[in-house]
């Protein structure tokens, strides 16, 4: 298929090299452009109502017309969260609120557990019959942004001294994950994107996961049916480029481009940036 072929597959103000910026992006440019473009990608395949694909079609254009998106409204928003955030809700860990407790209590009293409630009226009643508690001794599900079962709540003595706690964290970390993984299907490209640093950053940018966002989610919204080859010619278009241009499509720029927009990601791109930053607010003022 020659360029000629491939206009009807380019958004008007397309341009590759608007995207070259994000070779040098920090993780809330990142996150800053990936939330900007969520909405969009996920609507592609699903039935959206015209008022909604107007508007997701004005912002996805906003977006090609700009190629990298910096220092956008949502940056503001981001930041002035980040900075209000005393409860500290965006952390990887954090401390419970009164608000968490309310806001679940709900959701994990079922048929069954309510039943089984009665059971508990002492302190040491589950500590001598653990094996008669059934369901009671199993761990809640917390739900996430997601949807997904993906949080824990743990108790922690602060009487023991910092090492003890620190070694015992670790030991549950490396279990629970250790079981985590033995439950789900994860490749080590799935396992190595949970390390937000420059080597990262640059994958992503040299498999032009923006500009991937951007064609996919606008070529779904005026109705084209856009493959691989196709967006790999438009996206990779030296004709230098020797590797599989539909292969890098698939194993490269699609599968980040749906891992990096999933509400998982997100959320803990936000919670490592949090995290960051009241590091380095604390570094100044000590």
């Amino acid at each position: 298929m020659n360029q000629e072929n491939l206009s009807e597959f380019i958004p008007p103000e397309f341009d590759i090299t608007k995207y070259d910026a994000a070779a040098n992006m920090e993780l809330v440019n990142w996150l800053e452009n990936l939330t900007m473009r969520m909405l969009g990608y996920h609507a592609i395949g699903k039935s959206i109502d015209e008022q909604t694909k107007k508007l997701i079609l004005e912002l996805t254009q906003k977006n090609i017309s700009l190629g990298v998106v910096l220092e956008s409204s949502y940056a503001k928003i981001l930041n002035d969260m980040l900075a209000e955030d005393n409860a500290q809700y965006a952390s990887v860990v954090r401390q419970l609120t009164y608000f968490d407790l309310f806001s679940t209590a709900d959701g994990l009293k079922t048929a069954e557990l309510e039943q089984l409630y009665s059971a508990v009226q002492t302190q040491i009643y589950p500590l001598i019959n653990q094996n008669n508690l059934g369901q009671l001794n199993e761990f809640m599900q917390i739900e996430a942004m997601d949807g997904k079962d993906n949080l824990a709540w743990l108790e922690i003595d602060l009487n023991c001294s910092k090492n003890e706690i620190l070694d015992a964290v670790s030991g549950w970390v490396a279990n629970a994950k250790a079981e985590r993984q033995a439950t789900q299907k994860t490749n080590n490209r799935e396992r190595k994107i949970n390390s937000f640093n420059l080597v990262a950053f640059r994958k992503w940018h040299d498999a032009r996961v923006l500009a991937y966002l951007d064609l996919a989610t606008w070529n779904s919204l005026v109705g084209n049916k856009v493959t691989s080859p196709i967006l790999g010619k438009i996206l990779f278009p030296d004709p230098r480029d020797v590797v599989g241009k539909a292969g890098r499509i698939d194993d490269s720029s699609k599968h980040y481009a749906n891992i990096l927009t999933s509400q998982a990601s997100l959320r803990r791109m936000l919670n490592v940036l949090a995290d960051a930053n009241r590091k380095k607010n604390t570094q100044k003022t000590s």
